[in-house]
């Protein structure tokens, strides 16, 4: 299960934050992997838009570089998360991809 799988590696990355915060976090990054998955599925014009586990794994350790004193505030951690999500997706999509990427987001 994909939650179970993102609980373990935010527990591991994020050990001091909230139980709420990380359940909300985890999640909202299942359901964006989810939906990027499907909505961004790779074609010969962008074979490159290949989402994988590795992706998800990135996003969580760029929020475990973030100072703890961040996470205390919901509001800014969902700035960080939505940021961090932003990154992961636009950094390999083609102009054009990038609009959807952000509805998703």
């Amino acid at each position: 299960d994909l939650t179970r799988i993102l609980g373990h590696l935010v527990a591991a990355h994020l050990p001091l934050c909230d139980h709420m915060l990380v359940d909300g976090l985890i999640n909202a990054t299942a359901q964006l992997f989810e939906d990027v998955s499907h909505a961004l599925r790779p074609t010969p014009g962008r074979f490159f838009c290949i989402f994988t586990l590795r992706d998800v794994s990135r996003l969580v350790q760029a929020m475990a570089l973030a100072p703890i004193a961040l996470f205390v505030d919901n509001a800014a951690t969902a700035e960080l998360w939505a940021h961090e999500s932003f990154r992961g997706c636009f950094d390999r999509l083609l102009a054009s991809d990038r609009l959807q990427c952000s509805r998703i987001v």
